[in-house]
Formats: structure tokens, C-alpha cells, sequence
């Protein structure tokens, strides 16, 4: 992250956690939005293969264009007295995973299961348009998002 960045964003809360990163809910004033900042510690990294499946999410996002994938704000390089760190920001999607929606009791009709599948189906016939096409690799409820208007967006 450059310092410029880290001066301007302001986070918030940490909403995921793996061995290697943490992703973190974020706000960023000269954009003035709401970001995510997914952040690989490298001093917990003890496989390359992991910075370069980082490096290549970042490269995958940046080139991606749909209305239902948060939007790719950039990657950054930080270094301080705590070590390394690469930062991807995105975009953030105001809504709630569908994980969290079953867990809360919501039912579904037929019909909206139909329509839920269908824009996911969309947005994954984008992805798999790329030559070569593009795989996400970790569909799950908890990486699809039901916006404000039941609008499905695919994350992570």
C-alpha cells in the first residue's frame, strides 16, 4: 500500500479471515465509497504459490467489467516496521451473503430460487466468455450477495 493510500483509508471493521490474509470493510474518502481491503501478511505466507494466487486475483479483477462483480480500485505494495503486505481493494457491495440470509430463517420461493440462479448464471457465463475462461473456484452461499433490491452479486 502506498503511504498515500494508507493515509486515506480508513477501516472499519474485519468481516473474513484465512491462515494468510484478512479481509477488512473499509472506507476510502477520495473515492468516497466504501472498500474492501483484502490484505496478505507475507511474514505468514510460507509458500509462493499463495502471493502469486494473490497476485493473479488482482490481475483477473482488474480486468473484469459486470455489473454484479464489485468494481477492482487497485493493488497495493506496504512495507513498515511489521513487514510486508499486499492490499486488493474493491469495491463494496451494501447487502447480505446468502449464507447469512438462510441462517436468519429466510425462505425461498421457487420462483425467486429460479431468478437467484439465473443472474448467478449470468455472471458466471461472463466469466467462463474469457479466453480462458475464467473459473471462480469457490461458489458458496457466503460469496454471493442479495443487495438492497435482491440483486445477486458473485464475490471473492
Amino acid at each position: 500500500m502506498t503511504q498515500e493510500l494508507a493515509q486515506r483509508i480508513r477501516f472499519r471493521e474485519t468481516i473474513g479471515e484465512s491462515n494468510y490474509a484478512i479481509t477488512r470493510l473499509a472506507y476510502d474518502p477520495e473515492l468516497g465509497k466504501r472498500v474492501v481491503v483484502k490484505t496478505l501478511e507475507l511474514s505468514r505466507v510460507d509458500d509462493e504459490k499463495v502471493v502469486e494466487l494473490f497476485r493473479r486475483e488482482a490481475r483477473v479483477l482488474a480486468n473484469l467489467d459486470h455489473p454484479r462483480i464489485p468494481k477492482f480500485v487497485g493493488v497495493y505494495d506496504e512495507r513498515d516496521e511489521n513487514g510486508r503486505r499486499l492490499n486488493l481493494v474493491q469495491q463494496h457491495v451494501d447487502g447480505v451473503d446468502l449464507e447469512r440470509v438462510i441462517e436468519a430463517g429466510r425462505h425461498f420461493t421457487e420462483a425467486e430460487v429460479i431468478r437467484i440462479g439465473s443472474e448467478l448464471s449470468s455472471i458466471l457465463a461472463y466469466l467462463h466468455g474469457f479466453s480462458p475462461p475464467i473459473i471462480h473456484r469457490d461458489i458458496k452461499p457466503s460469496n454471493i450477495i442479495l443487495d438492497a433490491n435482491d440483486e445477486v452479486w458473485l464475490v471473492d
